[in-house]
């Protein structure tokens, strides 16, 4: 179908067949500098609202807010204060508890149960410890024999000396393998890393954390060996 601006191609065509053929181009369409700098403006603002808006949601539902309240509150002023807090609230998990992968501080301490096991009393007195500026180590006391580590504890640097707490003796020792009654290696890992400080100060990264650790490793009711 031809338009009404096509028909004097067509006439031109039929009258001298040999004309060279002529196609009309639409003229092409400028694009608008100001829109184009006010889309990109608006994109950015919106990702910085969004930006904000994690990090601030994030550190208001986080552990280490949560660790300061408790810290504040209790007037926990040294480790020694932390540990004779920690071990007057929880206590050692009895036999047969489930096992709760990844938990979170704020979970660990504000949990109606009032016990943990080894490895998260000595997690809860350093994410404790730790705002108080001493550095923390988390140690697994390894059996000599079968290589598998039976029990763990924390160090806190005090004026740069490795101070070794107990959470399961309640108590505080010399060497971190004075802790246990079997043949033992001490293997020292910093705690928190990189990844654990990005969930302690983040709840929101922390929630989505848990929410994947409870659907791939579902809780237990074993002895844990190890914890992150």
């Amino acid at each position: 179908m031809r338009t009404k601006d096509s028909w004097p191609l067509a006439l031109t065509r039929a009258k001298y067949p040999l004309a060279p053929r002529l196609t009309l181009r639409p003229t092409p369409q400028r694009v608008d500098a100001g829109f184009l700098r006010l889309s990109v403006g608006s994109l950015l603002s919106a990702m910085g609202i969004g930006v904000f808006a994690f990090v601030g949601l994030g550190y208001i539902s986080s552990d280490v807010r949560f660790a300061d309240q408790l810290r504040k509150q209790h007037r926990l002023e040294n480790p020694d204060a932390v540990f004779e807090f920690v071990i007057s609230q929880k206590v050692q998990a009895p036999a047969g508890s489930p096992v709760y992968y990844g938990q979170s501080f704020k979970r660990m301490m504000g949990s109606e149960n009032n016990w943990l096991w080894c490895d998260e009393g000595a997690i809860v007195i350093a994410v404790l410890a730790g705002r108080l500026g001493y550095p923390t180590r988390l140690v697994d006391l390894v059996h000599r024999d079968t290589g598998v580590s039976h029990h763990t504890i924390v160090e806190v640097s005090i004026r740069g000396v490795w101070q070794a707490y107990d959470f399961t003796g309640r108590k505080k020792v010399a060497h971190a393998t004075d802790s246990v009654d079997y043949p033992a290696l001490a293997r020292a890992r910093p705690y928190p890393q990189w990844h654990h400080a990005l969930l302690l100060h983040n709840g929101i990264l922390r929630l989505a954390s848990e929410t994947w650790r409870a659907q791939n490793w579902p809780a237990k009711a074993t002895t844990p060996l190890q914890s992150d």
